[in-house]
């Protein structure tokens, strides 16, 4: 689809890229407060959860287990929130926010208000270490940890 932001990624969002599937792909998401925030995206351009196929939800699952895994022991945090809408105007692509919802996240962000922690206006967005640095052992954890090869 031409007006799909995950069907015609721009070069600049490599630096986010994580890991790839068979058919998915996982990356961290460039516009938030919240270090560890994850995209898993379906490779092919798909727009309702009911029209994937058998392999991609029997690989999904393995990927939501996987993903939640190396988050927890990653950055320690208390539970992962997964959320899928695939509403924007551009992001009409089925992609599932994997989120860690860390022990100390404020009150006013906790369940759905976690999306104030999203987007290319918010305060206090993670630096570019935090960013690298987190992409990097996310990286590491998942070559160690290859269960789908």
């Amino acid at each position: 689809m031409v007006n799909c932001l995950f069907c015609s990624k721009k070069e600049s969002f490599k630096s986010f890229f994580i890991y790839e599937f068979e058919y998915w792909y996982l990356e961290h998401a460039k516009d938030t407060s919240i270090s560890g925030w994850l995209i898993l995206v379906l490779r092919r351009h798909c727009e309702s959860l009911h029209l994937l196929s058998e392999f991609e939800w029997n690989e999904l699952s393995k990927a939501f287990r996987f993903i939640c895994t190396a988050l927890q022991e990653i950055t320690n945090c208390k539970k992962e929130y997964i959320v899928q809408y695939a509403e924007g105007l551009q992001t009409q692509h089925i992609h599932f926010h994997i989120i860690p919802r860390y022990y100390d996240l404020a009150d006013s962000l906790k369940g759905r208000n976690i999306f104030q922690a999203f987007g290319p206006n918010i305060e206090n967005k993670i630096t570019e270490n935090e960013l690298d640095e987190i992409i990097s052992k996310l990286k590491l954890h998942f070559t160690n940890n290859q269960i789908f090869l």
